[in-house]
């Protein structure tokens, strides 16, 4: 079991360097963008959707703690529009030596039941195709393909 909690600042510091760092990265693999490109436009796009830090209003920071410890074993950031009652998750992470003990699909379920008491009733997400391992937990938790851009190198 794990809690969610926001991010202190010291955590949303580490968050947004790893963040950008980590989509920048991302983005080199599915695109011919240099690392430098891709860590220029991976930092516009977090200031652009973050522009008052973790005090962005609908923005959710939260770390992911096993109800047990104090440590934080990733993070997540979700935004949540309440207009049309759906969430979008833009990161979970879960820290390297945390992976593969059940950590990231704890962390969805209870992402599901904090967005629900905000009156959510639907989840998107963005994953990158090369990420398998995420893409495999997001389906046998029930989350399906709604858009798919395809590339070929030439």
């Amino acid at each position: 079991m794990i809690k969610l909690s926001p991010l202190t600042e010291a955590e949303f510091e580490k968050f947004s360097q790893r963040s950008v760092s980590d989509y920048a990265e991302n983005m080199t693999k599915c695109s011919t963008l240099t690392m430098s490109t891709a860590l220029s436009k991976a930092g516009q796009i977090f200031r652009r959707y973050l522009p008052h830090g973790p005090d962005t209003p609908n923005h959710h920071l939260l770390s992911i703690r096993p109800i047990y410890a104090t440590h934080a074993v990733g993070d997540i950031w979700l935004q949540v529009k309440k207009k049309d009652k759906s969430a979008f998750l833009f990161d979970i992470y879960i820290y390297p030596d945390y992976r593969g003990l059940g950590y990231a699909k704890s962390a969805l379920l209870a992402v599901e039941g904090y967005v629900r008491t905000l009156g959510v009733s639907t989840i998107r997400l963005h994953v990158f195709g090369h990420n398998h391992a995420a893409r495999s937990l997001y389906g046998k938790l029930g989350y399906a393909d709604s858009h798919v851009t395809m590339m070929k190198d030439l």
